[in-house]
């Protein structure tokens, strides 16, 4: 018998991913009662049971992400903003595009979803020599650089594999944009 984990009867990651940037990105969202408080408006007014149950994808996420981005701007006058990065057509890999995001310097995090070895949202801290750091719900530490790849090059055979497959779509850049 193995014990339940965070994903194993929800699809609250993509809840999770959003919330983690925001407490990763802005000192004063890491109180655990305003992070509740938010959990608590989301669940109900955005994520609806059905949501619960069978996940959200870019669209549900995106709109988590709008409803605390909005809370935390009103709350601390920290603006937070989301833009996608996902570019196979300049990037070779998923970490090639993350890696120039970081390169820059801004503060920010990925929230990734992909497919693969599982079906998750995440958030990604950054990319230390071959590895992808994650700051995630469930506990995973980081990826092996190699691992992720882009969902156009997936394969049934991939699609089985332990490989980190990700659409372009569900690799979003979240950047702290200073004092609203």
């Amino acid at each position: 018998m193995v014990p339940l984990r965070q994903g194993d009867l929800d699809g609250m990651c993509g809840v999770y991913a959003s919330l983690n940037a925001a407490q990763y990105l802005v000192h004063a969202a890491r109180d655990l009662d305003y992070l509740n408080r938010l959990m608590i408006h989301i669940v109900g007014a955005i994520y609806t049971a059905k949501d619960v149950t069978s996940g959200g994808g870019e669209v549900k996420m995106a709109s988590v992400f709008e409803y605390a981005r909005s809370k935390i701007s009103k709350d601390f006058k920290i603006n937070l903003s989301m833009s996608n990065k996902g570019r196979p057509d300049r990037f070779k890999t998923p970490v090639d595009a993350m890696a120039a995001s970081f390169e820059l310097g801004f503060p920010g995090v990925f929230i990734m979803g992909y497919e693969g070895r599982d079906s998750h949202w995440t958030v990604v801290r950054g990319i230390v020599n071959d590895k992808v750091m994650l700051f995630d719900s469930c506990g995973q530490k980081s990826f092996d650089r190699r691992d992720v790849i882009w969902s156009k090059f997936v394969t049934n055979r991939l699609a089985k594999s332990d490989k980190v497959i990700v659409a372009p779509a569900d690799l979003n850049w979240v950047s702290c944009g200073g004092v609203a």
